[in-house]
């Protein structure tokens, strides 16, 4: 998540807030069902 080091293109022009606060949801997400599966 450092850009497109190809064409030189930084992580802000290639993400929105949106798709970092979605990918952060999604995140937590996976971390509980993790968590259940750890406790089990």
């Amino acid at each position: 998540m450092y850009g497109d080091e190809e064409t030189g293109t930084p992580p802000e022009e290639l993400y929105s807030k949106f798709d970092a606060e979605n990918a952060t949801k999604m995140c937590d997400t996976i971390h509980e069902f993790v968590k259940k599966l750890i406790v089990q």
